[in-house]
């Protein structure tokens, strides 16, 4: 995704975030840091319908970074909430909600007061097996590979998605965006796409600019997630709510 390759070229950034595969993240052990770090790491969620090329590489200075990832599958996203609850991270850059209604996603950065900027990042789908594994009642679904079908939410089901992120975002003291790519919210959700639903997907949108508190940011992006236009726009938003005064030169 643009995301990442717009912060890899920002030598001031500094990244984390865990292992692409599901039973790596899952068995990872946290050790905590035994000196505070100079610079604030941020963690970032990719996934595989929204993000695109190799994910985040890069230096800080003159040392290799970690070329780690939080992808949004279920473990990397619990593990990513255990190390902000941890306080690991100094902010959170989290574009792929879709984890939102099946874990506690969304929770950590607004207990530690950390600044994050989110979008609804393939909040369209739900993810379940192969073909012969979909109940028969559901509808509307679309083979991603052999062993996963996906599954285009509805109205109703985004507009519920949608307040679920207020009632986690409503307990954020931190600096917080949300961010709203108009064109799509992943790769089967464009124009001509088989999930291209764009009321379905401003339902979202809508139960939380009705909902959440004024001082949460919500602006809109007339681009899809994986546009160049929508990276810019979320890294220059996190920057700049981790400078001082809204500075978007943050030692990060």
């Amino acid at each position: 995704m643009a995301i990442y390759r717009r912060l890899r070229s920002r030598p001031q950034a500094r990244l984390q975030s865990w292992p692409l595969w599901t039973p790596s993240a899952s068995r990872l052990r946290y050790v905590p840091a035994k000196h505070g770090r100079e610079r604030k790491i941020v963690a970032i969620t990719p996934f595989r319908v929204t993000a695109r090329g190799k994910l985040m590489r890069g230096t800080s200075g003159r040392d290799r970074r970690r070329r780690d990832r939080f992808p949004a599958n279920g473990a990397g996203g619990r593990k990513m909430e255990q190390l902000i609850a941890a306080g690991e991270f100094g902010a959170v850059l989290d574009p792929i909600t879709t984890e939102l209604p099946s874990s506690g996603r969304l929770k950590a950065a607004s207990r530690q007061s950390i600044p994050q900027v989110i979008a609804p990042g393939a909040v369209d789908m739900v993810d379940f097996g192969p073909p012969a594994s979909v109940p028969d009642q559901f509808r509307h679904f679309s083979s991603h590979t052999p062993y996963t079908t996906l599954m285009r939410t509805t109205s109703t089901e985004n507009a519920s998605i949608g307040w679920l992120a207020v009632e986690r975002l409503s307990r954020a003291q931190g600096p917080t965006t949300v961010l709203w790519p108009a064109k799509g919210v992943s790769d089967y959700d464009r124009q001509g796409r088989v999930f291209r639903d764009a009321d379905a997907d401003r339902a979202w949108l809508q139960a939380d600019t009705d909902n959440l508190r004024p001082e949460i940011t919500i602006r809109e992006q007339n681009c899809h997630i994986k546009d160049s236009e929508f990276a810019q726009a979320a890294v220059t938003r996190l920057l700049e709510q981790l400078g001082p005064g809204g500075s978007p030169r943050a030692d990060v």
